[in-house]
């Protein structure tokens, strides 16, 4: 299970963390 969510996170958070850093816009 904790590998699934870390394969999550990779695919899901850090995408979006990398698009708010491109941005600097985090939305609230």
């Amino acid at each position: 299970f904790k590998e699934s969510v870390s394969q999550f996170a990779q695919d899901k958070i850090a995408p979006h963390a990398a698009k708010v850093d491109a941005t600097n816009n985090f939305p609230k």
